[in-house]
């Protein structure tokens, strides 16, 4: 079955073309997460930074809503799933640049049965503009490693300093070029070479406005993710919770085939190819930095090796085609068929979760209700106000962000929101202009009673209770929001 697929150049399109028509079938039944939400605001209000993050996500969404001109939740939608498409696209353009289409095809495969490239598609991430320059700068250093021209590393410069504006560990990449040249010595020559520290000062040149936007806002961003990674506590951190998140979101199945032949040492033919250790030092270097700094992080999401895993199956791509080649090819037709179907079983659960809440698990701690019924609610809401004739509040104001921004997407007059966990983020909702305009307090119930103190130490206003909703969905409670509004404002 490989076999016939792999060597036709057009399968490719088929089945990116497939991979879309899927995922953005599914994206239209879901809602847009909270976190895609937020970014949505960030892109409201365009700057050279914001508190977590570079900017170029917000960037992104600006630039996908102007040019699909539908609701930005529509817009969003299709923006997520063309971009995570053109992502595979991207990989599978920088695996014909190292080895042959056939592998480029056989590496698509095992990203569609991982779910963080198949289900991952419908949800617009931070991670998706960095990918795309950590897979141009592979197709650009391939081309450095055929023809040996160093002219290529400063075209690398500028990619990678893109792909800082897009997120801080770009600067993995640089790490992972070190490393190569350490254990590869027909490269050590480029630490002579001028165009590799031109390159460094052109990627600085591109990243200098974010830099400066952090100096001029006490670098707020830099300490958050440098906070982030440092601030944990347990013995092993959350290294377990990363270990068994990576095997999960990028397929057991070839997780577990790819490291025991890296570790074995089968990963790829003797004597070791340019090429080959190139992605090996591309591969270990992100997997080991975000490994060793789950164990002091307060967080550890697998999606951070992504890149790591991009390398690595394209390896596992490149072994498992020279095995297919030797007649092995129904031993690997068999491992595609139940990666495939462990995936559709993944997907099949969530969904089922989503839907019918088949485990019994609390509001509070089930996700999974993140991803539906966001509509409903924001009109259940606008009932409620409009029914105590305060009609399109200019503010929504949310403990954390994420509810604030998915309330801001979905509101029909869209406003703006304002959160109380996170202050520094709130640099499009001042606590004048807040003061000085409609707003609604919006909280679960067993978190109003702390909000609400803290609510009236920043705007010294109390605030009146006015009603609950209670959000269903194919008879099941996934969301139980209460809402109050200042005194000030009368009914």
């Amino acid at each position: 079955m490989i076999v016939s697929w792999m060597n036709s150049k057009h399968n490719v399109k088929w089945l990116l073309s497939i991979h879309f028509v899927i995922w953005m079938i599914l994206a239209l039944i879901l809602d847009i997460h909270p976190d895609m939400a937020d970014h949505w605001v960030w892109s409201r209000y365009l700057d050279w930074g914001y508190y977590e993050h570079p900017p170029m996500v917000a960037w992104m969404m600006r630039a996908v809503t102007l040019l699909i001109p539908l609701h930005p939740i529509i817009s969003l939608k299709i923006g997520s799933v063309a971009i995570s498409t053109f992502i595979l696209w991207l990989a599978y353009r920088a695996a014909t640049s190292f080895f042959s289409y056939q592998t480029a095809f056989i590496f698509i495969l095992i990203l569609e049965v991982t779910p963080n490239f198949s289900m991952g598609s419908v949800f617009w991430h931070i991670d998706q503009p960095y990918l795309i320059c950590w897979l141009v700068g592979l197709i650009v250093l391939s081309k450095f490693i055929r023809t040996k021209n160093p002219n290529w590393l400063l075209l690398f410069g500028l990619v990678a300093g893109v792909g800082a504006v897009s997120k801080y560990i770009t600067l993995l990449f640089y790490f992972s070029l070190f490393f190569w040249c350490l254990i590869d010595r027909r490269f050590r020559g480029l630490f002579r070479t001028w165009q590799a520290y031109a390159a460094g000062a052109i990627s600085f040149a591109i990243f200098s406005p974010v830099f400066c936007w952090n100096y001029v806002n006490d670098w707020v961003s830099f300490k958050f993710q440098f906070g982030r990674g440092l601030s944990g506590s347990s013995y092993l951190g959350k290294l377990p919770e990363m270990t068994q998140g990576h095997l999960i979101l990028f397929s057991f199945i070839f997780t577990f085939m790819a490291w025991f032949l890296l570790i074995t040492r089968r990963l790829y033919p003797r004597p070791t190819s340019e090429s080959n250790s190139f992605l090996l030092a591309t591969t270990l270097v992100p997997f080991f930095f975000f490994s060793i700094s789950s164990l002091r992080g307060t967080i550890a999401d697998p999606r951070w090796l992504n890149v790591s895993y991009l390398s690595l199956f394209m390896l596992l791509a490149e072994f498992i085609r020279v095995a297919i080649e030797k007649k092995k090819s129904r031993r690997y037709d068999g491992l595609f068929i139940i990666a495939f179907m462990a995936n559709i079983f993944i997907l099949g659960f969530v969904l089922l979760q989503v839907f019918c809440k088949i485990l019994p698990i609390s509001l509070g701690d089930d996700n999974t209700t993140k991803l539906v019924g966001w509509l409903q609610s924001a009109h259940q809401i606008e009932s409620v106000l409009k029914a105590n004739r305060i009609v399109d509040p200019d503010f929504v104001v949310t403990r954390e962000y994420q509810l604030g921004g998915a309330l801001s997407l979905y509101m029909t007059n869209q406003p703006l929101s304002h959160s109380i966990e996170k202050p520094e983020r709130n640099t499009w909702s001042r606590i004048d202009q807040v003061q000085s305009s409609t707003y609604a307090v919006i909280c679960p119930p067993d978190e109003c009673k702390k909000l609400l103190r803290k609510v009236k130490k920043r705007f010294n206003l109390e605030t009146r209770f006015i009603d609950t909703i209670k959000t269903k969905v194919n008879g099941h409670l996934i969301r139980e929001l209460d809402i109050y509004v200042p005194n000030t404002q009368k009914k």
